[in-house]
């Protein structure tokens, strides 16, 4: 079974403790962007997601850039403990009562487009954000501003991967997906067109990691422009199959 250690979650909660209040921290700009929320208002603050799940018995990542948020969420305040953030997000989605968050939806129809009926997310697969720091359409990712904010999440998910060992892992949207070629160079030669997913996605790009075999499977947002979600998510699930079918062939 595959899982994340106490050791890397708590240096998260701690780390989201300090940025809540430090303003010279990078990520203390998230502290201002969720709405309606004050930078002291401990109660309402929502704290960021570590990554969601218990194990990837299948060995597969869903990567998104960061966890978005609703006002009304009953998800962990700032002043909550490290214990009870910590199971929040192991136990996600065997806690949580379907429907869950229509992203998380799809991330289990793929699993079960990939895999079969048994899928379960969460236990066949971990939900991982490149910044765990939550906002609205993804402000405080993106501009020239944003760089600190990378530079500090960054080595934290390159860990969080590490630890994981995955030999599938599926970006959505762009910057996950730059995010990764940044992580694996040995993608580079073979991704010549810069980051343009429509060029680039559903298909299998195979590199090495220190961990063995990696397959990186590239989308657009899977919550975003799509007209019928049947279609990516069906062909999200053919890659992911094919991507397991001949990482079991070589093993």
């Amino acid at each position: 079974m595959t899982s994340l250690s106490f050791t890397t979650s708590r240096a998260i909660y701690d780390d989201a403790q300090i940025a809540y209040r430090d303003p010279t921290h990078p990520c203390h700009v998230f502290a201002d962007l969720q709405p309606a929320v004050g930078p002291l208002d401990d109660e309402e603050w929502i704290l960021p997601i570590p990554f969601l799940g218990t194990s990837a018995n299948q060995k597969v990542v869903f990567l998104g850039l960061n966890p978005s948020y609703s006002k009304g969420d009953p998800d962990p305040r700032i002043g909550c403990s490290y214990e009870e953030w910590d199971r929040w997000a192991r136990d996600y989605f065997q806690a949580t009562p379907q429907p869950w968050p229509e992203l998380y939806e799809r991330y289990q129809r793929i699993g079960e487009a990939a895999f079969g009926p048994t899928f379960e997310l969460g236990r066949d697969a971990i939900v991982l954000e490149c910044i765990r720091f939550r906002s609205a359409a993804g402000e405080g990712t993106t501009g020239r501003e944003s760089t600190s904010v990378w530079e500090h999440e960054m080595p934290i998910t390159k860990q969080l991967i590490e630890e994981i060992r995955p030999s599938v892992i599926v970006t959505i949207g762009t910057s996950p997906f730059g995010a990764v070629r940044g992580m694996f160079p040995n993608l580079e030669p073979r991704l010549t067109g810069g980051v343009r997913l429509r060029r680039y996605e559903f298909q299998v790009f195979r590199t090495d990691s220190s961990w063995g075999p990696v397959a990186v499977i590239p989308s657009r947002h899977l919550t975003g422009v799509w007209g019928d979600p049947t279609v990516p998510i069906a062909r999200l699930g053919a890659a992911i199959r094919q991507a397991v079918s001949d990482r079991d062939r070589v093993g």
